[in-house]
């Protein structure tokens, strides 16, 4: 669904609502290749109308996500108020300190799915280093790669195994609203952890190992 007015963006964002969706996606701007550059693609989203999609959908307490493929979107979308940004914001370039200290002093999350867009050397652990939120994320199963061949890409930008972890429990929680139901160990919180084979601080492989499985405080794996 999408719309060319402030007016169309308002509407369909109603509309989504309606129907039960749990978050607005967005798109900034489309086109057949990631490796175009932002004159090469064609725009879908103005600042106002990406504003308004946020301010409608969050009257109704709906989270806003979507991808900004270019540092240029990265700021029109954070201007915007969008909650989490659902790609890596510099592909082609190194990313900048402005995009950076704007990410972080804005508190936008950054999905990861590096199994689609990998980041520059070094950016991941300058944006990390910097104070920003990486958000553990896959395209599976239209990107072919598995959570574990994220991790692993994840490992290749220099996230230690205590930061694999966290953007996939406490900030994944708190991107998705629900950081005061899961994402920690926490009285009052649902119960749901895996128990691994090994020290994952130590060897991160050993997230591969599950031996049991906790959902809702109940045990759903064990060995046989």
């Amino acid at each position: 669904m999408g719309g060319e007015t402030v007016e169309e963006a308002q509407q369909v964002t109603e509309e989504l609502i309606e129907l039960g969706a749990d978050q607005v996606n967005f798109l900034m701007s489309s086109g057949p290749s990631l490796n175009e550059s932002l004159e090469e693609r064609s725009p879908v989203l103005s600042l106002e109308m990406l504003t308004a999609i946020v301010e409608t959908a969050h009257t109704q307490d709906t989270l806003v996500v979507g991808q900004a493929l270019f540092p240029e979107e990265a700021f029109t979308a954070i201007e915007a108020g969008v909650d989490e940004i659902t790609s890596w914001p510099s592909l082609s370039e190194p990313m900048s300190e402005e995009l950076i200290n704007a990410v972080v002093s804005n508190s936008t999350p950054i999905l990861s799915g590096f199994s689609v867009g990998v980041p520059q050397e070094g950016d991941v652990r300058r944006f990390l280093d910097a104070g920003g939120t990486l958000v553990f994320g896959t395209f599976f199963p239209n990107s072919g790669a598995s959570p574990v061949s994220e991790f692993r890409l994840m490992e290749l930008q220099g996230m230690t195994p205590m930061e694999m972890i966290i953007s996939a429990t406490v900030n994944a929680a708190n991107a998705l609203g629900l950081g005061d139901i899961i994402g920690t160990l926490e009285v009052g919180k649902q119960a749901d952890i895996i128990v691994v084979d090994g020290n994952p601080l130590e060897d991160f492989s050993m997230m591969q190992s599950v031996v049991y499985v906790v959902k809702n405080g109940e045990v759903v794996v064990q060995p046989e």
